[in-house]
């Protein structure tokens, strides 16, 4: 009995250990360039949001692009000053942010980013809440945060793909992301 609470002490503090060597670490992926998949004539991507988000999740839509904004080469992602009242994605060259209800079976959150036929570099994208899932602007129990579902669509925006390691806090990029626990940049991956 007193090995094993020694193993179990030893394994713990070697885990604390290791998350803090690493707690600070960068990944590449969160300092990508921003070519490709957007064209060197793109200085920004500004994005109309649903008339129908109420203001702290405009608020909250913002920040998330702002915190994108802080660990990428520039200044890239924005919230336009006008709204859209579409409700749906349309590969239009219009990018938006939009909710509507796609089933409880269905996506949290998804994006799709519409490429060039031509050279096959990103033109557009949009990004769709499915509000049939339930949403908070905080962590609460069985919702999912809304500016962390935002963060990590954005993500898939800016063409950084899905981590399948589930870790405490949650990274920004897992792709299953519990209801009730809020993931933002700030959490492992800076």
């Amino acid at each position: 009995m007193i090995k094993r609470i020694t193993f179990l002490r030893i394994t713990m503090l070697c885990t604390v250990i290791l998350g803090l060597l690493f707690s600070n670490t960068t990944y590449a992926a969160y300092n990508h360039q921003l070519q490709p998949p957007w064209r060197s004539t793109y200085k920004t991507a500004t994005f109309k949001v649903q008339n129908t988000f109420g203001s702290t999740t405009k608020s909250q839509i913002v920040d998330a692009m702002m915190e994108w904004n802080n660990v990428i080469p520039k200044q890239f992602l924005y919230k336009s000053s006008v709204e859209t009242t579409s409700t749906w994605p349309a590969d239009d060259g219009v990018k938006t942010i939009t909710k509507n209800y796609y089933g409880v079976d269905s996506f949290i959150g998804n994006t799709s980013v519409y490429y060039s036929s031509i050279d096959g570099l990103a033109v557009s994208a949009d990004v769709m809440v499915n509000i049939s899932h339930p949403f908070a602007n905080s962590a609460q129990y069985g919702k999912h945060d809304v500016q962390s579902v935002i963060t990590h669509e954005l993500g898939h925006v800016l063409a950084v793909d899905h981590t399948f390691v589930a870790t405490i806090p949650m990274d920004t990029m897992y792709s299953d992301p519990n209801t009730g626990n809020p993931f933002s940049l700030n959490s492992t991956i800076l």
